[in-house]
Order: C-alpha cells, then structure tokens, then sequence
C-alpha cells in the first residue's frame, strides 16, 4: 500500500504481517524490526503489468505487444538497459512517458 514513511513505520509497528521494502538500516530502527542481509529490490523494476486484457499469457513480450493498441508507461529519463531502450527508441508510438 502506498504510505508516508511515518506512516509505514507505524504500521510495521502495529501490525506483525507488515513487510517494508528499501528501508535503511539504522539502530533505532533494527529495534523495532528484522533486516534482509541483502536487498530485496533492484531498479528499475522491469516488469510488464496487463489490466483485463484477455488473450495475452504470462510470459508476453514486449514484441508482442507492437501489434496491439497497448500503451505502456515508463519513466523519462529511466534506462531499463541497453535492449529495452533500444526497442522503446524504436516503438515511440507503444509508450507513455510518465515524470517523477
């Protein structure tokens, strides 16, 4: 759920299912919680999210998608790696930009 950092604090401390994510490791903080030895996060996240759209399976890839009238968002100014940026170069049409 998006939340405040106050607000994701709180809630880890109130309730014993809350999971954090990208959180730095500090003192205080390990008092009130268990840290991964390493990070569980890698950006960006490269992964492609379909909203009732039948016909499509799991394994969908971006080549797939040029026939179609799907519009996918990425961030301006992201890299996702020299392929990917290469076929969003490519394929202008298939993307909305988003900022921020």
């Amino acid at each position: 759920m998006p939340a405040s950092r106050i607000r994701e604090w709180r809630t880890l401390s109130m309730y014993p299912n809350t999971c954090l994510y990208n959180k730095v490791k500090n003192p205080k903080r390990e008092a009130l919680a268990y840290f991964s030895a390493r990070p569980l996060t890698a950006f960006p996240a490269n992964r492609l999210v379909l909203r009732d759209k039948k016909g499509f399976s799991a394994d969908v890839a971006l080549n797939d998608l040029v026939k179609t009238d799907f519009k996918i968002a990425i961030t301006k100014g992201q890299s996702y790696e020299k392929c990917i940026d290469d076929f969003i170069k490519s394929h202008p049409q298939l993307f909305a930009v988003s900022e921020g």
